[in-house]
């Protein structure tokens, strides 16, 4: 198992590659080549094996699209992570929050992790996500304890849990058919209330059968 002393010696490593690079090196650096030069080594880092599928789950199915990684302890999915190139700033596309987030929250799985190597941004997998752990490379080695929290070993520990929930960012144990109950009954709460609006005219028994109609169309 990979130790901190020694994870802080291949970060360091790792941090030190890409401060070497040059601007135009940077711009060249697609997501692929992120992935590959940076990300997946320093999750390696941590302690996780990226060519152990059982593991390291790459290209993971969600409703909405194919997450990047499924990070996994004894076959079940413990964290998502969603990478995107070095080039790229995170902050200039406030899209990538929502499209890593929806992945976590469609799948129930409660954590989230996007980043372009540069920055490192922890999201909980809520409807409502709150982002409680932001690093920026310049920090992964005076900050190794909070990166340490995404390890493999910290993981089986729990310890993102604990630190989420020390960011009041614990995210809810919710079934995902729990949440098609809650969200179906959301839609027909909103549906009974815009028809009775539009056609004050209709009986609450009338306008009930009516949305049960549209529902199971």
């Amino acid at each position: 198992m990979t130790t901190k002393e020694e994870a802080r010696v291949r970060v360091s490593a790792l941090v030190a590659s890409f401060e070497a690079l040059t601007a135009s090196q940077v711009q060249r650096t697609n997501e692929e080549a992120t992935k590959q030069g940076y990300i997946l080594p320093l999750l390696h880092a941590l302690g996780w094996n990226p060519e152990d599928v059982n593991e390291v789950a790459p290209e993971e199915r969600a409703p909405s699209g194919r997450v990047d990684y499924a990070f996994r302890i004894r076959g079940v999915s413990r964290f998502y992570l969603e990478a995107k190139p070095l080039r790229d700033e995170l902050t200039a596309h406030p899209e990538w929050v929502n499209q890593a987030v929806s992945y976590a929250y469609n799948k129930s799985i409660p954590y989230v992790v996007l980043t372009n190597f540069k920055d490192f941004w922890v999201f909980n997998g809520d409807i409502r996500p709150q982002r409680f752990l932001t690093l920026n490379s310049s920090q992964y080695v005076d900050e190794l304890d909070l990166l340490w929290l995404l390890s493999k070993d910290a993981t089986q520990q729990g310890l993102l849990e604990r630190e989420a929930e020390k960011h009041g960012a614990l995210a809810p144990r919710v079934s995902v058919e729990r949440r098609l109950y809650e969200d179906l009954a959301q839609w027909r709460g909103r549906l009974s209330r815009e028809l009775h609006l539009y056609q004050p005219e209709h009986t609450l028994a009338l306008v009930d059968e009516t949305v049960q109609r549209l529902l199971t169309a």
